[in-house]
């Protein structure tokens, strides 16, 4: 059983549903983590972005009642800044056209991709004569192929890759990394992974 820190943000999933709910941090796989979070903190902008339009606009509504209405029509804050980005005439019947329209303009910066980084620790030994070669070689693929390396200690490398787009990115990375690690086992090196949990 895994203990938890008060104020600790853990996702979890829901295995039986009683007076008290079983959960589990365990079953949850990495993707769903970090998309779970991602939710979390857009949803967690959203709400402050409202905030800020809010007092800009002359709306008489307190924030909870706006966030009310739109979780009942939009299923969450961040969904109303959707839909006012794509078809702002539907959100006017909910919060009246002045909001609606600062949510529009709000919308492109809320949902304004930054660049996720993705991390790994390489650990390389070869046995060869010629080791320190083939550890270049190995180094210099992992350059070709769009990884930024840097040296941390022997036989450890840290090894990055960015994107903006965080599926695509991390399926990107990993299929690197692979290439990576044949094409150390075709030059006799051995090579161990470690990635690194990203925010």
């Amino acid at each position: 059983m895994t203990e938890l820190r008060i104020g600790e943000l853990v996702v979890a999933k829901v295995i039986k549903l009683d007076e008290i709910p079983m959960l589990s941090i365990k079953r949850v796989k990495r993707e769903e983590k970090r998309t779970k979070l991602r939710e979390y903190e857009l949803e967690k902008r959203a709400r402050k972005l409202l905030q800020i339009l809010l007092g800009r606009s002359g709306s008489k509504e307190s924030q909870k009642e706006i966030e009310q209405k739109l979780r009942e029509s939009f299923g969450s804050v961040t969904e109303a800044f959707k839909v006012a980005k794509k078809r702002v005439e539907i959100l006017e019947k909910e919060i009246g056209r002045e909001l609606a329209g600062l949510m529009k303009e709000g919308a492109d910066e809320l949902f304004k991709r930054k660049e996720v980084e993705f991390r790994a620790e390489l650990r390389l030994q070869s046995l060869a004569p010629d080791g320190i070669d083939v550890i270049k070689q190995v180094l210099s693929k992992a350059e070709s192929n769009g990884l930024k390396v840097s040296y941390i200690s022997a036989p450890r490398y840290l090894v990055k890759y960015s994107s903006r787009d965080p599926k695509r990115g991390e399926k990107n990375f990993l299929q690197k990394l692979k290439e990576v690690k044949k094409f150390a086992s075709t030059l006799d090196c051995e090579l161990e992974i470690k990635l690194e949990e990203g925010d």
